[in-house]
């Protein structure tokens, strides 16, 4: 089984993969560790589209919930929350 994910599936952590990760860092060249950051640098890029498209999608959500926020307070005879002034007051 992944060692990436042992808690979700009931197992102990394995300590051991830590202490490994650390040991291989350390045993690295300077040259080496620059090498493997660039390599994980280029990694994260790879998902900035699809960070980026998340964004949209979640702004775009924002933009639709306050039109149709706006639209509610338009409609005659319709009680209106406005957490400014208090209670509910019906508008009409």
């Amino acid at each position: 089984m992944s060692k990436l994910l042992p808690k979700k599936f009931g197992e102990k952590l394995d300590v051991d993969t830590h202490i490994d990760l650390v040991a291989r860092v350390k045993a690295m060249t300077p040259q080496q560790r620059l090498e493997r950051a660039a390599e994980l640098l280029e990694e994260g890029r790879r998902y900035l589209p699809l960070l980026a498209k998340h964004r949209a999608e979640q702004e775009a959500k924002v933009i639709e919930h306050e039109q149709y926020a706006n639209e509610e307070r338009k409609i005659p005879g319709k009680v209106v929350l406005d957490p400014a002034s208090g209670p509910p007051v019906p508008k009409g």
